[in-house]
């Protein structure tokens, strides 16, 4: 893809729900269907052909359905391949290029730990931390330490929803005490930092990974 490495399987991957729409005079409206296998820019559904192809009255074409989160839909529409069993979508170039438009700047609401490297401290020690929001430009992180604005630190994550590691340098923007958040009593302190330093590349796989998250909450009913 030009000026960007990110692939379909930083937005979709096994497991994943696909939520399909039939197109103007075609099918009988919404298909839910989770995804089997990725590769390359095609997956593959879980369903039988024949039920997509019933689903669809034959037609090999759809419309994805990429955010339903807010009152406006979006959607574009996909190929559909019928094997003889199986039926595979390709995820255009412009589908992956959209994902990446619409979540730029959108924070999910998540929980995963992060550890915290103050270079003021000793480098080997690391402060735990846990994630209230996150989205590819920054985070929200409880903790028991202050911070002042301005503050460069080093961030260490790995979200449970897949297996990549990373690490990157942040700017405090706010720190406030954690009063009155019962949900996280446990920690003293609400710390919002930007990511700084990062180049295009991991900028759109931290998008993918927002993404996957909402995908995940949005399959899970969270």
């Amino acid at each position: 893809m030009p000026d960007s490495q990110v692939n379909v399987s930083e937005f979709f991957y096994s497991g994943s729900v696909l939520l399909l729409r039939s197109l103007a005079g075609a099918g009988q409206g919404y298909l839910e269907c989770c995804i089997q296998r990725v590769q390359s820019d095609r997956v593959l559904l879980n369903l039988p052909a024949e039920k997509v192809r019933t689903h669809f009255n034959g037609a090999d074409t759809a419309e994805i359905i990429l955010s339903s989160a807010t009152s406006q839909l979006h959607s574009m529409p996909v190929h559909l391949t019928y094997g003889e069993t199986d039926c595979w979508v390709t995820i255009s170039e412009d589908i992956v290029r959209h994902l990446i438009q619409l979540r730029r700047h959108l924070r999910i609401a998540c929980q995963f730990p992060v550890k915290i490297y103050d270079s003021d401290n000793d480098p080997s020690q690391a402060l735990s931390a846990q994630t209230v929001n996150f989205s590819a430009g920054g985070m929200q992180f409880i903790a028991n330490q202050p911070f002042k604005p301005n503050k460069l630190l080093y961030v260490v994550f790995q979200p449970e929803i897949n297996s990549t590691v990373y690490e990157m340098d942040a700017e405090v923007i706010s720190c406030a005490e954690n009063a009155g958040k019962e949900a996280y009593s446990s920690f003293n302190y609400r710390v919002s930092v930007r990511f700084v330093n990062i180049n295009r590349q991991l900028e759109d796989r931290l998008i993918g990974l927002c993404f996957r998250i909402e995908l995940q909450q949005r399959r899970y009913g969270h």
